[in-house]
């Protein structure tokens, strides 16, 4: 039987309509999956509904674990401390919130202004919680990072998640291709729940708008920016600086699609690499990289070459995630340098 889904998020623009679509089949026992709620059959039922709300959250979570399981080439078998389930609970209470707490992925509703945000509705934000948990039964020793870039990494990574899903369904992929480098649905994430925010806590909180991939945030020491501030300033907040990263990824995408297209130069989400402006901010330099690794270790050296990794020796020259990394650092090399003096 069929059940109603929505691809991306209920207040996407200009993306997929939700649709009927057959709901996937569960996980074997054998491999990590979910404990779910009471619910009643499949069928399409009225968005807003308790029943909705499970197979819509359910079918969501799968495609998140299918999307990672395609591109990682191996089953995901566990969650993290080797537990084989964790809950799925699609509406756990009133609240403007979604988290993954090791042992669920928990989803709320609230009202405001007679408008009611579902938060496990958004595939964008049951694939961002899934995300985490992902990440988790990998790199656990991430979760409780003291770094803020640490924390940011682990929301990016959500956010990474939920774009790898939305590219991973056909119609959406078919519908935004052509047009990733403009603002669109799917660099755009959770409209509907930064929507609740901005109705409940006003436009100047940091969710009052959705997070986007489409960005041209770049690195710099968290300790420098504002602690907090309103959606379109980053700071040293974990949400607010991954888009830091997220608009790293998202750069990679463009710049893979890019390369498949039989262009050489790098591009960005602004456009290309080649620009008359491009150029303009590096000759008065303002090229932006994020070099591998960032956590106090200043200038490294190649084992191979005996030459230093500095700001002007690309060891990777023809990478396409070098690439994308290398546009958003502003500085980061020097500030590392001076964090070994």
């Amino acid at each position: 039987m069929p059940i109603t889904f929505i691809p991306n998020d209920p207040r996407s623009k200009g993306g997929p309509p939700p649709r009927a679509q057959t709901p996937r089949a569960e996980r074997p026992g054998t491999v990590a999956g979910f404990t779910y709620v009471p619910h009643s059959a499949a069928a399409q039922h009225p968005l807003g509904d308790p029943e909705f709300l499970f197979w819509q959250s359910r079918e969501a979570a799968l495609a998140a674990i299918q999307t990672f399981e395609s591109l990682s080439g191996g089953k995901v078998k566990d969650w993290f401390g080797s537990s084989r389930k964790i809950d799925l609970l699609p509406d756990d209470g009133v609240d403007l919130n979604a988290y993954y707490d090791r042992g669920s992925v928990t989803f709320f509703h609230y009202t405001t202004s007679g408008k009611t945000t579902w938060s496990g509705a958004s595939t964008d934000v049951v694939a961002h919680e899934v995300g985490h948990a992902l990440l988790d039964q990998m790199r656990p020793e991430l979760w409780d990072g003291a770094y803020t870039e640490t924390g940011a990494f682990h929301e990016a990574f959500g956010d990474c998640m939920a774009l790898l899903t939305a590219f991973a369904d056909p119609v959406t992929l078919a519908d935004v291709r052509r047009r990733m480098r403009k603002p669109n649905f799917v660099e755009a994430t959770a409209e509907d729940l930064s929507a609740g925010v901005r109705r409940a806590l006003g436009p100047q909180h940091a969710a009052s708008k959705p997070r986007h991939a489409r960005n041209k945030f770049q690195w710099a020491l968290p300790s420098t920016l504002p602690p907090v501030g309103p959606p379109n300033v980053l700071t040293g907040e974990i949400h607010s600086f991954a888009r830091v990263f997220t608009g790293c990824f998202y750069d990679l995408v463009l710049n893979i699609l890019s390369n498949a297209a039989g262009s050489k130069a790098p591009t960005t989400a602004h456009g290309a690499g080649g620009s008359g402006d491009e150029r303009r901010r590096k000759s008065a330099g303002h090229q932006r990289r994020l070099p591998e690794a960032q956590h106090s270790i200043g200038e490294r050296g190649d084992a191979r070459t005996g030459r230093g990794v500095g700001r002007h020796h690309d060891p990777y020259p023809g990478c396409q995630p070098h690439r994308a990394f290398k546009s958003r650092d502003h500085g980061l090399t020097q500030a590392a340098r001076r964090g070994t003096q």
